[in-house]
């Protein structure tokens, strides 16, 4: 709970609003496992108009992943790619690792194929 207000009080404090804090925080978040703060953190700063990039969409995938919340993984990667971002190799090892981790070892295979078949490996 400390890490929250903490992050809340810099918020306040500094004022900061750029992709780099935007990511900094969302991992942050997501790194400890509060993945409902993560959330609000992303939607608040898409409200200010603060675009994700590659790197928030490899944040949330992992960080989704690593909760086991493999559905809002997908979903993520399915926005990522509407909003015309493709995977990148560190994209897809977030995916491999979390599909191998998880036991999903024929899922993993299937992806691994699906991306080098597409030319990312």
């Amino acid at each position: 709970m400390y890490f929250g207000f903490l992050m809340d009080t810099l918020w306040d404090l500094l004022g900061l609003s750029d992709i780099f804090t935007f990511n900094s925080i969302v991992g942050s978040y997501g790194n400890s496992g509060q993945i409902e703060k993560m959330e609000k953190w992303h939607d608040e700063f898409q409200l200010m108009g603060i675009r994700p990039n590659i790197k928030t969409f490899n944040i949330l995938i992992k960080s989704f992943g690593k909760a086991g919340m493999y559905e809002k993984m997908g979903s993520v990667m399915k926005f990522m790619e509407k909003r015309f971002f493709s995977p990148m190799v560190v994209t897809c090892n977030i995916v491999i690792e979390i599909l191998g981790k998880a036991g999903k070892i024929e899922k993993m295979e299937e992806y691994f194929k699906e991306m080098k078949h597409k030319g990312i490996f």
